[in-house]
């Protein structure tokens, strides 16, 4: 498993779906209200995985994924990460990033089994799915 230590960095994110249920998630289209950044949009998500017998530190380097599969069509880039193909041995996780801060909401993603970003001129997120 290849991973990358860089983030992905996007621009503002156009609309998120809600999860709709177990196995399915999205990331919230704006940080959460309790952190007072009135209607700051997701700007950036990070693909984690990492050893369950090694969880991760937050002041440790993060175990962010690259995307196992790339493509464009339209004018939108795709990107796809492939996921619990070798559960239980790792954990796998997805940050959401919002704009003006540096926290982050992190969801687990033990439930899910692919994960998909498309974007517009590779800067504008339009969606990230996993199901």
């Amino acid at each position: 498993m290849i991973y990358l230590l860089a983030s992905i960095i996007v621009a503002t994110l156009a609309a998120a779906a809600p999860a709709a249920g177990a196995g399915t998630l999205s990331c919230p289209a704006v940080a959460p209200a309790e952190w007072s950044l009135p209607n700051a949009p997701l700007e950036e998500v990070r693909i984690l995985a990492f050893p369950t017998d090694q969880p991760q530190a937050e002041d440790n380097a993060l175990p962010i994924m690259a995307p196992v599969k790339e493509w464009s069509k339209a004018g939108v880039l795709y990107q796809t990460w492939t996921m619990n193909a070798d559960a239980p041995r790792f954990a796998y996780k997805v940050d959401c990033l919002y704009h003006g801060t540096a926290r982050h909401v992190r969801i687990d993603a033990r439930e899910v089994k692919q994960c998909m970003a498309k974007f517009i001129d590779r800067k504008k997120l339009v969606s990230l799915s996993c199901k």
